[in-house]
């Protein structure tokens, strides 16, 4: 992400600072996931609405990811600037979250997180400018604990 786009999404998050919390990265990511259903489903009716003229596709929300010392904050991207938006869309304290898995692809790092009291993961998709701040949202934040294995004893 280029470093202008990075004071930017820093600037938005000034405000939001608590008394001894420090923003430790700021990035971009594509969040949450798209089912098969969705997909399929928004395709078919945009198709059918406009005759087979216009094909649309689902995707993730592009989300300005920021991680401070005690949080997790989610912030829109303006869609004629590109610029943050000035209120977080979602916050997670630090202690709700914790890494499940993490996948490397050509073009993207997923980063799959387990939230607090919920089953579902929350996946945050990096594009491949922005892996180096995916890694360091990564080390901030505790693995999820593996099953410890029952056969050996």
């Amino acid at each position: 992400m280029k470093a202008k786009r990075v004071q930017q999404v820093l600037q938005v998050v000034a405000p939001f600072l608590t008394e001894g919390e420090a923003t430790e990265v700021a990035t971009f990511a594509n969040v949450g996931t798209v089912s098969a259903r969705r997909l399929v489903g928004t395709t078919v009716l945009v198709g059918v609405a406009t005759a087979g003229m216009v094909t649309a596709v689902a995707r993730p929300r592009p989300l300005y990811v920021a991680l401070t010392t005690h949080r997790l904050m989610f912030f829109d991207a303006n869609g004629l600037t590109g610029r943050p938006e000035a209120k977080p869309v979602m916050e997670l304290q630090r202690e709700w979250v914790a890494v499940a898995r993490v996948k490397k692809f050509l073009l993207a790092l997923n980063v799959h997180l387990q939230v607090l009291d919920s089953d579902k993961e929350l996946k945050l998709s990096f594009p491949r400018t922005t892996h180096d701040a995916a890694r360091t949202v990564v080390a901030g934040l505790p693995m999820v604990e593996a099953p410890a294995d029952l056969s050996q004893g």
